[in-house]
């Protein structure tokens, strides 16, 4: 049986490591960003002890190293104007997760709403310089989109 490492080849050269700075990310979710950060460690801390033995590595072990941004991956706008009804009250929406049973037909929970905003001049987001991407993004079929993402953000991605 082969473990981790034995047959790749080291990517250490005399005086030189690789380590989690190279690799770049783009989250929506704050908690994801954080957690995307954080597996980049466990990763290289994994490699390290596997090529390495139990060498200690660089103090402090993990940094912040700031390289998966928190952000839409897909558009950014100027301002963001709320949806407002005859009264000036916002318009909300089920936030398409929340449900108050597990039924193979969710039951929307009527109190799970987010508020629907437009996006002054949507455009697509500018990405970091990169060698290679790798993506894993939801998929959302076009006649699911609106329901979705709302309709705000639907127009917006589409303008974009």
């Amino acid at each position: 049986m082969t473990q981790r490492g034995e047959d790749q080849v080291s990517l250490s050269l005399e005086g030189h490591t690789v380590d989690p700075h190279p690799f770049l990310g783009i989250k929506l979710n704050p908690w994801a960003a954080a957690v995307a950060e954080l597996v980049l460690w466990i990763g290289y801390l994994q490699w390290h002890f596997c090529t390495r033995g139990k060498a200690s590595p660089a103090e402090p072990v993990l940094r912040d190293i700031k390289t998966i941004e928190n952000r839409d991956a897909v558009r950014t706008w100027d301002a963001v104007t709320p949806w407002l009804d005859a009264d000036g009250a916002p318009v909300t929406r089920w936030d398409g997760e929340t449900t108050i049973t597990s039924q193979p037909i969710p039951d929307p929970d009527p109190d799970a709403r987010g508020q629907i905003i437009d996006d002054a001049n949507p455009k697509p987001a500018k990405w970091p310089e990169a060698d290679f991407i790798v993506g894993n993004p939801p998929f959302i079929g076009a006649s699911r989109m609106r329901d979705a993402l709302g309709d705000g953000y639907a127009e917006a991605l589409w303008t974009a």
